[in-house]
């Protein structure tokens, strides 16, 4: 464990405490190697004051932001319009009916008599259809994942309240770096990973990441670390900041759930319905098209042997009447 003597130099033990020590100090829940570096020696570290925090506008530097991250979770880009219209292309439905217009198309301009009658405009009018859907899932996708986005730059952005330069402060959650004092009080949103500082009766709800239904009471000897995304159920007390954003608790659990989804059973259920109601529709069709086939061979037959009729009794006529004349 990391040890330094009082007069060691702060930019120098700085530079020895990186971000993946605090981080694994509150992943495995290190109470022991915690006390041996102290919380005294960890504020050293990180040029805090336990009584006023962060000064001369140390909670500005970009060093440090550069050193520990900055206060903000990182979501997956959202898909582009296009890359939306290609998942709705995906769809086993819209692939049916492309193949259905296909299909409609080759009958309708390349058989003659289909082509006469602008068969092939039953094609067209399903490719119109698919556009339409297609574009219409995009556009609802598109939006949605707006008011997503959204609603979580509105659930990240609370305020909190801060020691800088030996004064309260209200800032933005998102504002949080690490080395800061932070005060929190019965119902507060933990903004970040933190270490106890000092505090009466101060209790944490750690349902949400732990699933531990009962409140924990903190200090500095039995259970000094306060996560993120936990709550604060009883007193108030002051924290010191030691893990931000995707290196928080919190921002570790959000890189895991954002996966992409996978189907649900039901989901499968129904891809496997629309499928054999797909392929039940193109039996139907086939069967269609060879019924109307042969219909239109008969047809042709009938009217073949009605013409053959004709012509014949005409010629009977004909003759009859040659044999009148003469």
């Amino acid at each position: 464990m990391v040890h330094i003597s009082d007069d060691e130099d702060a930019t120098v033990a700085m530079g020895r405490i990186n971000a993946a020590t605090l981080e694994a100090y509150v992943t495995d829940r290190d109470v022991k190697a915690l006390a041996e570096t102290s919380t005294e020696t960890l504020a050293l570290f990180l040029k805090t004051d336990l009584k006023k925090g962060l000064c001369n506008k140390e909670w500005a530097s970009e060093e440090r932001k550069a050193l520990y991250g900055v206060n903000e979770f990182e979501y997956p880009p959202p898909k582009s319009f296009l890359q939306l219209c290609n998942d709705a292309l995906g769809d086993l439905t819209v692939r049916i009916l492309i193949g259905a217009s296909i299909i409609s198309l080759g009958v309708g301009a390349g058989m003659p008599s289909h082509r006469a009658e602008y068969g092939y405009l039953e094609g067209i009018a399903i490719i119109i259809v698919v556009f339409v859907v297609v574009f219409m899932q995009a556009y609802i996708d598109y939006v949605k994942e707006l008011k997503f986005r959204q609603l979580n730059s509105i659930k990240d952005n609370y305020t909190v309240k801060v020691i800088r330069d030996g004064e309260s402060k209200a800032v933005s959650a998102g504002e949080i770096v690490v080395g800061d004092l932070v005060q929190l009080a019965a119902g507060d949103k933990v903004p970040a990973d933190a270490v106890f500082i000092e505090g009466s009766k101060f209790k944490a709800n750690e349902a949400a990441m732990t699933g531990e239904p009962l409140d924990i009471s903190k200090s500095r000897d039995k259970d000094p670390f306060v996560l993120s995304g936990t709550s604060i159920s009883e007193g108030s007390g002051t924290v010191m900041i030691i893990c931000v954003g995707s290196r928080s608790q919190w921002g570790v659990i959000l890189k895991t759930l954002i996966v992409e989804p996978s189907d649900t059973p039901l989901q499968e259920r129904l891809e496997r319905l629309v499928l054999q109601i797909g392929n039940f529709g193109i039996g139907a069709a086939v069967l269609t098209f060879f019924g109307e086939h042969d219909s239109l061979v008969h047809q042709r037959q009938i009217q073949r042997l009605g013409r053959d009729a004709y012509l014949g009794l005409l010629d009977q006529r004909r003759d009859h009447c040659g044999r009148c004349h003469s």
